[in-house]
């Protein structure tokens, strides 16, 4: 702690959770602090209790840093999150499902300390991306199709999916080249496994197979019944129909009448549309958001699709963040004027491992 003291002075906040042996570190204020922590650790009891058996036995640190602390510590562009194994450190950029999908990654390295073993990307990457999307239901953590599926079904169109054969054996540098379709098959491949009850049986059986076969195919096989030819076609059907997470509200869907851009802890506010039903909510600009009804909301892949289910005319609280204050905002749903198609999203930057 003195040391990450020294490294980051006294503008940080400073916590250590012992009973979880979670060290955090923050540039944020404490009511940001007391979010992370409360999810991070409902998160990591949720996964050890559905999939991951051991828990971490050294401590881990939680780092958030100010944006241009997080330019010094990550020279490589387009990372917006990256957990280190052998230092035990996450840094992430953002909240939101970048912490949520580098915590997974944490909570799969402790688990895999006491045996030692190294598993190939596709595991590593697919069960945090399967969970990057995840929403609580109770005190369960449950994994929910990322905005991936968009190319997986269009690759599927087009005949351009990467063979299961060949994802398996693929090293990080050739997995990372083909990032969206590489993260979103794995992703989903594990998705399904969940869906059909199969995912803690599959990654048990690799665990004590790891040696016969590290790349996975062998427990899949055992696990499904299935060759894995047979796998991947009944995978690649209940993939095919899926439906994608919203991107936006659509044409008759909810608006708010904001423009808005990602910053640490939420969604900044960067306008507000006059006459639209933030302005008549009383939103200004520089307002963050932070959360939507009960839910944590820190990002856009995850305000659109909670949106999408709602309805013009329909009433909302909207929690934000003003300066140093917090409030609940009222707001009713418009509908918007324009025509906008419901189309496949850029992909973001991606994370790190």
């Amino acid at each position: 702690m003195g040391t990450l003291r020294k490294q980051f002075g006294d503008k940080y906040l400073y916590e250590v959770d012992q009973a979880n042996k979670l060290v955090f570190v923050a540039n944020t204020d404490v009511a940001t602090l007391v979010s992370v922590k409360k999810w991070l650790v409902a998160q990591a009891k949720s996964q050890w209790n559905d999939l991951f058996e051991n828990k971490p036995d050294e401590y881990i640190v939680i780092l958030l840093p100010s944006q241009v602390d997080y330019r010094k510590l990550i020279k490589q562009p387009g990372v917006e999150g990256i957990y280190m194994p052998a230092a035990r450190t996450l840094i992430a950029r953002r909240l939101g499902q970048v912490m949520t999908h580098e915590f997974t990654h944490a909570m799969h390295a402790g688990d895999l300390d006491r045996s030692a073993q190294e598993h190939p990307i596709w595991i590593i990457e697919g069960i945090a991306s399967m969970y990057e999307a995840a929403q609580f239901e109770g005190e369960k953590l449950v994994p929910r199709d990322n905005y991936r599926l968009w190319f997986l079904q269009a690759a599927l169109k087009s005949n351009r999916l990467v063979p299961l054969e060949r994802l398996f054996k693929q090293e990080q540098e050739e997995f990372v080249k083909n990032a969206t379709l590489c993260y979103g098959q794995a992703s989903s491949v594990m998705l399904y496994l969940y869906d059909t009850g199969l995912l803690k049986p599959f990654y048990q059986a690799f665990k004590s197979t790891i040696e016969q076969d590290p790349t996975g195919k062998a427990a899949l096989e055992k696990v499904t019944g299935k060759t894995l030819k047979q796998f991947e076609k009944d995978w690649q059907t209940w993939m095919g129909q899926r439906t994608p997470p919203a991107m936006n509200t659509g044409p008759d869907g909810p608006f708010l009448g904001v423009r808005f851009s990602q910053e640490t802890d939420g969604l900044k506010v960067d306008e507000v549309i006059p006459n639209g039903p933030a302005a008549k909510a009383g939103f200004k600009a520089l307002d963050i958001i932070v959360g939507l009804g009960e839910s944590d909301v820190r990002d856009q892949m995850s305000l659109m699709p909670m949106l999408k289910e709602l309805q013009p005319g329909e009433q909302v609280k909207f929690k934000i963040r003003r300066g140093q204050m917090y409030m609940e905002i009222p707001l009713t749903l418009g509908r918007r004027d324009g025509k906008l198609p419901e189309k496949a999203p850029v992909p973001p930057r991606r994370n790190g491992r």
